[in-house]
């Protein structure tokens, strides 16, 4: 009697972990960042794009007019983009506007504070053989004085290079 009771402990306590692990297992994969590729404009020529890479703290909504929600849905089904994944563009070179949300996570010592700017419209003149990044930034205005938030748009083609910034609002 007493040996089935252990028996039956150590197969509880087995299942428990068990099933433990395979949760934890769940969670990383679905946490796991992911990339996306899509190409905006399947009709201009492939030697005249450019690659814009941005990440989930931005919110593309309009490329040139064009609702960007219909084109990801298009290309992506139903997939989501979550905050920690990566989109890779295929834009022609030019003139290009967007309009997106910003999400700004930045660090005030003990704890992380967000800010959000809704419809910011940018617009940047890409060259052909470059690629780019766009992303959101925080400034420290010093102590107790507050952030100041930005869209920056830069060329990684060889390195990270500050091409331009958009401030987008300011906070404590």
């Amino acid at each position: 009697m007493k040996k089935s009771r252990i028996f039956l402990f150590v197969l509880s306590l087995g299942v428990a972990t068990l099933l433990s692990s395979c949760l934890d297992l769940m969670v990383a994969v679905m946490d796991r960042p992911q990339t996306y590729k899509i190409v905006l404009n399947e009709y201009a020529p492939v030697e005249s794009n450019v690659t814009l890479t941005h990440s989930g703290s931005l919110v593309m909504k309009q490329w040139n007019g064009s609702n960007m929600q219909d084109i990801i849905s298009d290309k992506l089904g139903k997939k989501k983009i979550y905050q920690n994944d990566k989109v890779i563009l295929s834009v022609p070179a030019g003139n290009n506007s967007f309009t997106l949300d910003a999400y700004v996570i930045f660090d005030k010592s003990t704890t992380y504070t967000s800010y959000r700017a809704p419809n910011v419209q940018v617009s940047y003149a890409l060259e052909v053989g470059k690629n780019y990044e766009i992303r959101t930034r925080s400034k420290s205005l010093g102590s107790s004085k507050g952030y100041e938030f930005f869209i920056c748009i830069y060329d990684v083609t060889k390195r990270a290079e500050l091409l331009q910034e958009w401030k987008i609002g300011e906070g404590q």
